[in-house]
C-alpha cells in the first residue's frame, strides 16, 4: 500500500531521489512537467520496504520530532516552532562573495571554509550543465574556485540519487547542500546505511517554499520567444544595479552575448512562481521551511530594511557547534540576531505552509493516499473546500500545459486559461 502511495500516486512525492540513492531497483525519471519520480524495476524489487522507510513525506510529526531530538541531543541547543532547533541565527553579508551569490554570500563563505579547514574533502551541490534536458544537477566539488562558480539559486528540480551513490563509493568526508525534504530523507538514510553515516559530515540546508518543475523555465523561455534548445546558460536571482532584491530576475543566455530577462514582479517569472502554477504538489503537504534536519540552513533576509538593497542579504540558522563557530569567524558582516526576528522575516511563507499542509494531508488521506500522521485536529470546512478547488485548478493548469506542448493550443490561449484559473482562486481567497 505504501509503495502504491509513493510511486503510483504522484501527489505526495517530492522527487528528492533518496529512495533511488539507496536502492538499485529504483531509478529517477522525469515526467512531462519536469518533475522527478521513482521508477521501480519490479524484477529487481524484493519488497524490503527500504524506499518507504526513507521517504520524508511519510514521516509523521511525532517521528519527525524524534529524529530531530536524536540529531541534536549532544548539541545543547534550543527549539522554536517556526524554525526548529537552533544554536545561532545570523543576518548579513560577505562582501567578497555577495555579487555572485543569490543573497549575501553566507552559504558560499561557509562551504569554502569547510574545504580550507579540511573538515571535508568534497561538497555536493547544484551545478549548471549545458544540457537542455537537465539544466541543473547535483555534483561533486573539491575546490573553492568551483564553489564560487556554482554559487547562486536554482529554481529547478534536482534529485540526489546519483549524489548518494557517489558518496557511498568515495571514501572521503563530505558535505551535501540540499532542500529540507532531502535533508530529512538523508537523515533517515544515514540511519539505515553505515557508509552514508560515516561519510556525510555536514548537511547544509536551504530555506524552501516549494519547487517548480522544469516546465517553469520552459514557460518563461516561451514568453521571451526563446527556443529552449538554444539556451546555453540560465541564472536565477540575477543582480542588477537599481533592481531591488525582492524583484530579482532570471536571465537566459543564448550564446555568449544574447541575453533575455524576465523579472519577478509583473512578468512571467513571478507569474508562474508566485501562483504555484507548475509547482510540485508534494510541497503542499510539507511544513519544513528551515531544513530542520540540517546542520545549518541558509536563505534570504526579507526584513523591510533589506528590501531596497539590490545586492541581497543572507540569513542563517546553525544547529552544529563547529558550523556556528565558523559563522562567527567568517566576518563582521555575520551579526547574531534574535530567532523570532528571523522567523518574522519569512512569516508569509511560514503561515502559508503551516496553514495549508494539514488540509492537503486530510484531502489526500480521504482520497486513498497513505499518510502517516497523528494530527487529529478538526478541519476547517471552508479551507478544506478551497484546497479541493485548488486541486481541480492545478489539474486544469497542467492539462492546458500539455495541450500547449502538443501544439493543440497557442501560447496566448495558455496564458488566458491560466489567468482565468488564478481569478477563480482569488475569488475563493485561497
Amino acid at each position: 500500500m505504501h509503495n502504491q502511495c509513493v510511486h503510483q500516486k504522484k501527489q505526495l512525492c517530492v522527487g528528492c531521489g533518496v529512495c533511488a540513492g539507496i536502492c538499485d531497483a529504483i531509478q529517477m525519471k522525469s515526467d512531462s512537467f519536469g518533475f522527478y519520480y521513482p521508477d521501480i524495476n519490479t524484477e529487481k524489487c524484493v519488497h524490503c520496504g527500504k524506499c518507504v522507510s526513507v521517504c520524508p513525506m511519510l514521516l509523521c510529526d511525532e517521528k519527525r520530532m524524534e529524529l530531530e531530538k536524536e540529531c541534536w541531543k549532544n548539541q545543547k541547543i534550543s527549539y522554536r516552532m517556526e524554525t526548529g532547533y537552533y544554536r545561532g541565527a545570523y543576518e548579513g553579508e560577505i562582501a567578497r562573495y555577495r555579487p555572485t551569490s543569490a543573497s549575501g554570500g553566507f552559504c558560499t563563505a561557509l562551504l569554502i571554509e569547510l574545504l580550507k579547514r579540511s573538515l571535508v574533502q568534497s561538497i555536493y551541490c547544484a551545478r549548471q550543465k549545458h544540457n537542455v534536458e537537465h539544466f541543473f544537477v547535483s555534483e561533486r566539488i573539491t575546490t573553492s574556485e568551483e564553489l564560487k562558480k556554482s554559487s547562486g539559486s536554482a529554481y529547478y528540480p534536482i534529485e540526489i540519487s546519483q549524489t548518494l551513490r557517489s558518496i557511498r563509493q568515495n571514501d572521503e568526508k563530505t558535505a551535501i547542500v540540499c532542500l529540507p525534504c532531502q535533508a530529512t530523507a538523508i537523515r533517515l538514510a544515514m540511519q539505515k546505511d553505515k557508509r552514508l553515516r560515516d561519510r556525510i559530515v555536514f548537511i547544509i540546508g536551504l530555506v524552501c517554499g516549494g519547487i517548480p518543475g522544469k516546465s517553469m523555465v520552459e514557460y518563461i523561455a516561451s514568453d521571451l520567444n526563446i527556443d529552449k534548445q538554444q539556451i546555453t546558460r540560465i541564472t536565477f536571482r540575477e543582480k542588477d544595479k537599481g533592481i531591488r532584491c525582492n524583484n530579482c530576475q532570471i536571465k537566459f543566455y543564448c550564446g555568449e552575448n544574447e541575453i533575455a530577462v524576465s523579472r519577478f514582479h509583473g512578468e512571467s517569472f513571478g507569474f508562474v512562481y508566485l501562483n504555484h502554477i507548475l509547482h510540485n504538489r508534494g510541497c503542499d503537504t510539507c511544513t519544513d521551511i528551515f531544513a530542520e534536519q540540517a546542520d545549518a540552513v541558509f536563505g534570504d533576509a526579507w526584513f523591510d530594511e533589506n528590501k531596497p538593497n539590490e545586492m541581497g542579504t543572507s540569513i542563517c540558522i546553525t544547529r552544529n557547534l563547529v558550523l556556528d563557530q565558523i559563522m562567527k569567524d567568517i566576518g563582521a558582516g555575520a551579526s547574531n540576531i534574535d530567532r523570532m526576528i528571523l522567523a518574522q522575516s519569512n512569516v508569509g511563507l511560514i503561515n502559508r505552509k503551516k496553514r495549508l499542509s494539514y488540509y492537503y494531508k486530510k484531502y489526500y488521506k480521504q482520497h486513498g493516499y497513505v499518510i502517516d500522521t497523528n494530527d487529529e485536529k478538526t478541519p476547517n470546512k471552508k479551507t478544506y473546500i478551497r484546497v479541493f478547488l485548488n486541486e481541480i485548478l492545478a489539474d486544469r493548469n497542467r492539462k492546458s500545459w500539455l495541450l500547449y506542448k502538443a501544439n493543440r493550443i497557442s501560447f496566448n490561449q495558455l496564458k488566458k486559461k491560466w489567468r482565468q484559473n488564478i481569478l477563480l482562486k482569488k475569488k475563493a481567497k485561497l
